[in-house]
Order: structure tokens, then C-alpha cells, then sequence
């Protein structure tokens, strides 16, 4: 079976565009935008697709996390990078705020965040590290969940949205979504959820290329 690394590896090796089609690559190429002041913190343009600004979370947060730092803000501002990052991640709120500049956070965290990491150099050497503690982390359980409510059940195209996953994830994936599709707020999911539709890496890119 592939291992945790390999799976980082593959997972930095694909491009960007990649997996546009299901994280939203098309999107409208965009002039201009209100603010732009989350996508200088996400170093990231405001015509980025969801899938380059996920790769850009995974490098930034994975240098800047907390574990590696004693600074008092350090929690803060990573919370705001996470905020940040949850807002452009969503369609919807990622419209709302390009169209008026305005999040349901405090728009201070946002700055004092990106005052504290632009110097922060970036190593994608990092990123093993990061992914090592996310897998089967709370983190990447909220993730899954979110995309199960998200695609309202759908898991077919799961392996382009959890950040390092690969093939060799899916039976632990499907083993977390079983134990989580017995408790009764997401019960509502058991219909449409269907294992044997997790497309693989492979389908994934095939499709991309069609």
C-alpha cells in the first residue's frame, strides 16, 4: 500500500489545475475585487482557483503553524489565516466578499495575520510535515465532514478536495463516513453516500483531460 509520503508527494506534484474542474476552476476571471487584502494573506491573486489557493493554505500553514512558535499571537493570527482561507474556499462567501469587501470576522485579525507572515519564507519541504500531522487529525475530520454536507452526500470526487489525500486514503475515509453517517446529523446523507463512487486519482485526471 501507497504510504503517508508517498501520498504527500503525489499530492505536491500534481498541478494546480489539476483538479480545477471539481474545486471550482471555473470561475470568472475577475479585474477587480473589493478588497484583496485575504488574498494577500493567502499570497494567492484574486483570479487564483480553489485548488491554488488550497495548495497555498497547505504551504503557509504548515510553515506558520503555532506548534512553531512561542509568539503570544501566534494562535491568533493562525486561526485568521484559517478563517481566511475558510471564506475563499467557499463559493459563496468568497462572492460576497469580493463583491463588497466585507466577512463575518474581524477584518483586523485579517491584517495583523498577513503583517506577521509576508516575511515568512516558504518551503515546500514543509509540507510532509504538515500533512503527517493532518491525517486523521480533527482538522481533516471537520474537512470531511464539510464535504460530505457540502456535496450533500456525494463523495465521488472526495480525493480532489481533502488536502494530501490519494487512493491508498479511501478505505479510511469510508470507514470515518460510516461511523459518522450512524449519528442523526448526518443520517439525512446515508442515501446518497456510495463508496464505490470515490473516483481515483487516476479517473480524477483522466476526466480533468476530457
Amino acid at each position: 500500500p501507497t504510504s503517508p509520503c508517498a501520498c504527500a508527494r503525489h499530492r505536491r506534484h500534481r498541478t494546480a489545475a489539476s483538479f480545477g474542474r471539481h474545486q471550482g476552476r471555473h470561475r470568472d476571471h475577475r479585474q477587480m475585487v473589493k478588497s484583496t487584502v485575504l488574498y494577500d494573506l493567502m499570497r494567492v491573486a484574486p483570479t487564483a482557483t480553489t485548488a491554488e489557493i488550497r495548495k497555498a493554505y497547505l504551504k503557509l500553514s504548515a510553515k506558520v503553524h503555532p506548534d512553531k512558535s512561542d509568539a503570544p499571537d501566534a494562535q491568533e493570527c493562525f486561526m485568521a489565516l484559517k478563517k481566511a482561507y475558510d471564506i475563499l474556499n467557499d463559493d459563496a462567501k468568497r462572492e460576497r466578499y469580493d463583491r463588497t469587501g466585507a466577512s463575518d470576522e474581524e477584518s483586523q485579525s485579517f491584517q495583523n495575520a498577513y503583517e506577521r507572515y509576508r516575511g515568512v519564507p516558504l518551503d515546500t519541504k514543509d509540507i510532509d510535515n504538515f500533512l503527517f500531522k493532518y491525517r486523521g487529525s480533527a482538522e481533516e475530520e471537520r474537512d470531511l465532514l464539510a464535504f460530505l454536507e457540502k456535496k450533500g452526500g456525494d463523495v465521488s470526487t472526495l480525493l480532489a478536495y481533502i488536502m494530501g489525500s490519494c487512493d491508498a486514503d479511501v478505505p479510511r475515509f469510508v470507514a470515518f463516513y460510516e461511523g459518522a453517517l450512524k449519528k442523526p446529523a448526518h443520517k439525512k446523507y446515508r442515501m446518497a453516500f456510495d463508496p464505490s463512487a470515490i473516483m481515483s486519482v487516476g479517473e480524477l485526471l483522466e476526466e480533468e483531460e476530457e
